[in-house]
């Protein structure tokens, strides 16, 4: 009897260690299912237009030479697109981007700031006055109207629910060259070329910038794309040196 008892224990205890495996099985597979409906949007392209200016600093009569801080500046427009018809699951209720990290060069100082999409490609930038600089976290406001107005301020992060807008960001390195002197009886031109004509090596100004981009649905579900932006310096047709440089990126095969 005894040893009846001892077999049907074993039995019992073995009958228990495959339902564990079976239903430990079972719900793996069920979470893997529910991590790949999760996957409701994609990044369709970004847009890149890299360019190099100058700050003029004060000369006088007596001192009448160029004299000028030089920067590299990169405006970035990130679009996305919805892998479904609008629906409760891919409603955007949050959007951020935060982990922000600069892969520094060795010339300059470098910063990520909120452009406004109406300044994209424009050279000029404060950088001493500019409030807009993002150090860790960028959080979008929401706008659930299309903006068919056109009257939308931009001045402030501002995100369109429709996906109608790109996320848009400028990366400034600043101060690569500073007090930089050209004769006034030179001709100067605004871009590039000033970097050839200092002799600085585009390697030297060579940048990455990584980040995570999260939305929020109306659903509370979270899905995160983490980004790495190299910010580019020259394209298929000619480098920096020559004049504002533009690409488009748009082989992405992650959803999140």
């Amino acid at each position: 009897m005894k040893k009846k008892v001892i077999l049907l224990g074993i039995f019992l205890i073995i009958i228990g260690i495959i339902l564990i495996i079976v239903f430990s099985r079972k719900d793996t597979k069920e979470k893997e299912n529910i991590n790949a409906t999760k996957e409701q949007f994609k990044i369709s392209k970004i847009y890149y237009y890299s360019d190099v200016n100058a700050i003029k600093n004060n000369t006088s009569y007596q001192n009448p030479e160029w004299n000028l801080n030089v920067y590299q500046y990169t405006d970035m427009a990130i679009y996305l697109e919805r892998l479904e018809e609008y629906n409760y699951k891919n409603h955007i209720k949050s959007i951020y981007l935060d982990n922000i990290n600069i892969e520094r060069s060795r010339l300059g100082k470098q910063g990520l700031f909120y452009l406004n999409p109406l300044d994209f490609g424009k050279s000029d930038f404060d950088i001493e006055n500019n409030e807009n600089e993002i150090l860790d976290r960028l959080e979008y406001n929401v706008v659930n109207s299309s903006n068919s107005e056109n009257d939308m301020i931009y001045s402030i992060p501002i995100f369109f629910e429709d996906l109608s807008n790109p996320i848009t960001l400028k990366y400034m390195n600043y101060d690569i060259i500073k007090n930089y002197t050209i004769s006034n009886e030179e001709d100067v031109i605004f871009n590039g070329n000033l970097l050839q004509r200092a002799g600085v090596n585009l390697e030297s100004i060579k940048s990455k910038i990584y980040m995570n981009l999260n939305i929020i649905t109306k659903d509370d579900e979270v899905h995160i794309f983490p980004l790495e932006l190299q910010i580019p310096l020259q394209n298929e047709e000619k480098s920096i040196y020559d004049g504002g440089v533009k690409i488009i990126e748009n082989n992405f095969s992650l959803r999140f």
